[in-house]
């Protein structure tokens, strides 16, 4: 119903978030909520999105302004994921969250000690 109301040129942001601790296999990660937050240096610096994932872990930002964004799954303490994306105009971008982009291999945003 939403999707009917998204602005021309607006992007989406679909995928999935799967985590798994040491070598356990990725499960969904349900419920799961993600913060999608303009880039500070940038256009996008007010925009600001909050999502659950469903229970099998999918999400989907429906419609988002073009732009650099920080994805991340907490705003206070250590996250899981916290990664840089970029969003072309009227793009529709898949996104994978799992232990291969977390933070303990990448973090897009690494915060001041």
């Amino acid at each position: 119903m939403l999707e009917q109301f998204r602005r021309a040129g607006n992007a989406v942001l679909v995928g999935r978030a799967m985590f798994a601790e040491g070598s356990a296999k990725p499960q969904p990660m349900g419920r799961l909520q993600l913060f999608l937050r303009g880039d500070p240096e940038s256009p996008t610096k007010e925009e600001r999105f909050v999502l659950r994932t469903d229970e099998e872990g999918n999400f989907k930002f429906p419609n988002v302004p073009p732009g650099p964004y920080m994805l991340t799954n907490r705003i206070a303490g250590q996250p899981i994921w916290r990664l840089r994306v970029e969003l072309k105009p009227a793009e529709e971008q898949q996104l994978e969250l799992n232990p291969g982009n977390s933070v303990a291999v990448r973090d897009d945003f690494p915060q001041p000690r």
